[in-house]
């Protein structure tokens, strides 16, 4: 059982829901940008990661956060 499991561990994948999408408005709740607010620029689900934008001293940075970092404004 473990051989084939392991033969078809390709195919096996857990359906995630992603809470977020290009161009969301979220704000960083934990780690070194905790409080900050940013923009989603890209997903990536395979990862559970997202690239965020945000401004650092008037410039625009990106950042790369987990899922469970952020959340979406107004939730």
């Amino acid at each position: 059982m473990v051989e084939e499991l392991l033969k078809n561990k390709d195919t096996i994948r857990e359906v995630l829901e992603i809470p977020f999408r290009a161009q969301d408005n979220i704000k960083i709740i934990a780690g070194p940008f905790r409080d900050f607010n940013g923009v989603v620029e890209e997903i990536y689900p395979e990862r559970e990661k997202m690239k965020v934008t945000v401004t650092i001293f008037g410039r625009s940075t990106p950042v790369e956060l987990s899922f469970t970092q952020a959340e979406l404004i107004g939730k």
